[in-house]
């Protein structure tokens, strides 16, 4: 049986002090259905209209329920925490290469 492909995004999530960088933390974390659901469930709870509507909002929603999913922010970290400590969130799209090709040279 062949590995399922997860077609949510996998996200790199920076959190920390804007003003010290040696605060500054990075996480990868897949994302994943239930977590979609979870932003949706607060979009609805807070009447901010649909996703579409405030993307970054959103992808920084799904990071924070991918990582309270996979228990890397403390229990207790709320929404509101995170939103005050997220420095980015940006889609961690790796480059899939075979390993019979070469690596992509730079500049090409």
């Amino acid at each position: 049986m062949a590995t399922p492909r997860l077609q949510n995004p996998r996200l790199t999530i920076v959190l920390g002090d804007v003003e010290d960088e040696s605060t500054w933390e990075e996480h990868q974390v897949q994302t994943l259905g239930r977590d979609w659901q979870a932003v949706e469930e607060q979009f609805g709870r807070r009447k901010w209209g649909p996703i579409s509507s405030r993307n970054i909002t959103a992808q920084a929603m799904l990071g924070y329920y991918a990582l309270r999913r996979t228990g890397r922010i403390p229990a207790g970290f709320t929404w509101e925490d995170f939103e005050a400590a997220y420095l980015e969130v940006a889609n961690a799209e790796l480059e899939n290469v075979s390993p019979t090709e070469p690596a992509p040279e730079a500049g090409s």
